[in-house]
């Protein structure tokens, strides 16, 4: 993205989480035909489920800040690979008991919570390994053109916080016992 990308070069990076929340409300209030879209997706979606009682609208308003966070997340570790902001992270007792015993953890993240890069750099910090199951068309496109020209950042920035492990079609069979090692 970008204005990601514009954020990353200009804005100080102690500000970027602040610069991308702007960017999330000025972007809603500059397409409100595209908002208004996206909150009726959500409330079909949702329907009478909304999280924690919170309108549809902060719902929608927190995704978007969440996606232009993330992109912003990847542009600032496409520049600088050995950035890492500081996080707090809750439950991490749990993941590493489980990891004490000598198992892997399953780590599952919803592509619609935009913050599997989040989860990567908390797993870096820590040094746990992480493996990443990735279809031959990831990224940010789908078009032929975007997948050859768009994807190929999105997998390195991928690529530096975890292990990818191609998921090819006709081979998920061995994809799912490499990940199972």
């Amino acid at each position: 993205m970008v204005l990601a990308a514009a954020i990353v070069r200009v804005v100080p990076a102690r500000r970027w989480r602040s610069a991308a929340r702007g960017l999330a409300s000025l972007a809603m209030r500059a397409r409100p035909g595209r908002t208004r879209r996206g909150e009726s997706r959500l409330a079909r979606f949702l329907g009478d489920r909304s999280p924690g009682g919170r309108s549809h609208e902060e719902v929608f308003g927190e995704l978007m800040t969440t996606y232009l966070e993330e992109a912003v997340l990847f542009a600032g570790l496409g520049r600088n690979r050995h950035w890492s902001p500081r996080l707090e992270v809750h439950g991490v007792e749990r993941v590493e008991a489980a990891l004490a015993t000598g198992h892997g953890v399953l780590l599952w993240t919803a592509p619609e919570i935009f913050a599997t890069t989040l989860v990567r750099l908390c797993a870096r910090d820590r040094g746990w390994v992480l493996s990443h199951l990735r279809s031959w068309s990831h990224g940010v496109s789908g078009s032929r053109v975007g997948m050859h020209l768009l994807n190929p950042g999105r997998r390195a920035v991928e690529d530096l916080l975890s292990r990818h492990i191609p998921l090819a079609r006709g081979k998920r069979t061995a994809a799912v016992r490499e990940v199972s090692r």
